[in-house]
Formats: C-alpha cells, sequence, structure tokens
C-alpha cells in the first residue's frame, strides 16, 4: 500500500529514543517553528528481521497546515571511522530525493511509506495535511521478501535521515527524523543464499 519493504524498515525509525536499540530523534533544525515534530517512536523486533513482521507505534505532531509534503531520505553506513552514502535504487529505497508523499498512492514506494502517509492524511487521499497529532499504535507490516541485491546489505547499521519539506526545491526542512536502522535475514533466506 504506501513504501516498499526497505522505505518501511527506513521510515519505521522515525523518532528519537532507545528502545532495544533503536536510536532516533527529532532532527529540526528549528524544533519551535518546525511544521512536523517526531515526539516518540518504537519498532520491533530490533533489528527486523525480513521476511517477517515488523511493528511500529509513533506520535508525531502536525504544527501547520502542510500544502505539499516531500521527503529527502538519506542513507549512511558507517564503516570505522568512514560514512558511506548508500546510492537511490529502484522504489525509493536509499538515499533518495523529493519523494513526493502526498502523491504516494500513484508512486511504486514501499508499505512503510503508504501507511505513514495515510496516518498523516487520514481518510483523505492528498495533500493538504491538516495541523493534528498523528498516534499509531502497534501497527504492524508485514515485510514479505527483499530484492536479492540488497541482501549483502544485512547485519549492518545505518543512519536514516528524513528531511520533511513543504517545496520541493526548498534546501530547508520543516521536520526532520533521524534513526539508526539494522535487519537481519530470516533462516529460511539464509538458506537459500547457501
Amino acid at each position: 500500500m504506501f513504501l516498499n519493504t526497505y522505505t518501511l524498515i527506513i521510515i519505521t525509525v522515525l523518532y528519537s529514543c532507545s528502545v532495544d536499540g533503536l536510536r532516533w530523534k527529532d532532527c529540526a533544525s528549528n524544533p519551535l517553528n518546525a511544521s512536523l515534530t517526531f515526539d516518540s517512536f518504537q519498532i520491533w523486533p530490533f533489528p527486523v528481521v525480513i521476511p517477517g513482521n515488523v511493528h511500529f507505534s509513533a506520535d508525531v505532531t502536525v504544527n501547520k497546515q502542510i500544502h505539499k509534503l516531500y521527503i529527502d531520505e538519506d542513507v549512511d553506513e558507517l564503516i570505522s571511522k568512514y560514512i558511506f552514502t548508500l546510492p537511490c535504487a529502484v522504489d525509493g529505497l536509499g538515499s533518495c530525493g523529493d519523494i513526493d508523499a502526498c502523491e504516494y498512492q500513484n508512486q511504486n514506494l514501499p508499505v512503510v511509506w503508504e501507511k505513514f502517509m495515510y496516518y498523516m492524511l487520514g481518510n483523505d487521499s492528498t495533500c493538504p495535511v491538516p495541523t493534528k497529532s498523528v498516534v499509531i499504535q502497534d501497527e504492524m507490516l508485514t515485510i514479505a521478501n527483499l530484492p536479492i541485491e540488497l541482501a549483502n546489505f544485512a547485519s549492518r547499521m545505518f543512519e536514516i535521515r528524513l528531511h520533511f519539506k513543504d517545496d520541493k526545491n526548498s534546501k530547508g526542512h520543516i521536520g526532520c527524523l533521524e534513526l539508526d536502522f539494522e535487519f537481519t535475514l530470516s533462516d529460511s533466506i539464509l538458506s537459500a543464499l547457501g
């Protein structure tokens, strides 16, 4: 419905506290003036097991009406003292820019993005996003598979930053979520890979 598997994994790390090793924070440059603020976030199990079920809970406040909503997604891997940025791959996986969240239903995005925007927009399918509190409690998503090209990234820690903006050309953002993310492959996938 919403985002693909990898994006689901990325979005599920929406906040700034530590739960079972999950580190997150609201990274808005000016939290007092942000249109979106992230007040809580949980994801379990952590690390996420693929294929499998992932649960997440979140509390997001829309402080100002948002007429358009774009997301820039940065995915980095820290190896030793070096940071490597994963490039944007198909279906919004990796470091992708200008994801039109208001048009999520017309894009091939991960289920996670779809669920997130469904909660943000409510029963409406398009923007604007009204001022409101969005509470997601124990939402379960099933991650059925993973593109084989991403299997090599299992059991690694990634830092994901989601910059929310109201103008595609804007360098600033109206909200930001930073989180650590890790996934492992189920025993059935590992045995199939040999």
